[in-house]
């Protein structure tokens, strides 16, 4: 068993990432989120309701969480595939299963939850 050393820390790189089939069959890159990416996600989330109080707006968070988490490719040279500014309503008006298998697999890949425990509606047959 090898201890860390903070001479370690600069070649870590633990954020998975893995790719995944959607929309036709087409691949695109999910990656797994850092704390500080984690935690800014969570923040952007909350919504003010009517009364002026903050709440959790779970839409905001799986969309904003899409364009977080799919890059265009796996390598440290990876780019963001969706923009927030240019994609935002796009992504909205997607199929929700793909959305909520894209946040999952994220999820999983940052180790906030296990394996999926049901069918991923992206390769489940009728």
């Amino acid at each position: 068993m090898a201890l860390l050393s903070t001479d370690d820390l600069e070649t870590i790189d633990a954020i998975q990432r893995e790719p995944m089939e959607v929309w036709g069959g087409r691949t695109l890159w999910v990656w797994g989120l850092s704390f500080r990416q984690f935690t800014r996600l969570l923040s952007e989330a909350q919504r003010p309701d009517a009364d002026g109080r903050l709440r959790f707006d779970p839409e905001r968070y799986a969309l904003c969480r899409v364009i977080e988490c799919v890059r265009d490719g796996g390598g440290s040279d990876a780019r963001p595939l969706f923009r927030r500014d240019a994609h935002y309503e796009w992504l909205a008006n997607q199929d929700a299963g793909t959305i909520d298998a894209i946040v999952r697999r994220s999820m999983r890949l940052s180790g906030e939850t296990e394996e999926p425990s049901g069918p991923d509606p992206t390769t489940a047959s009728p």
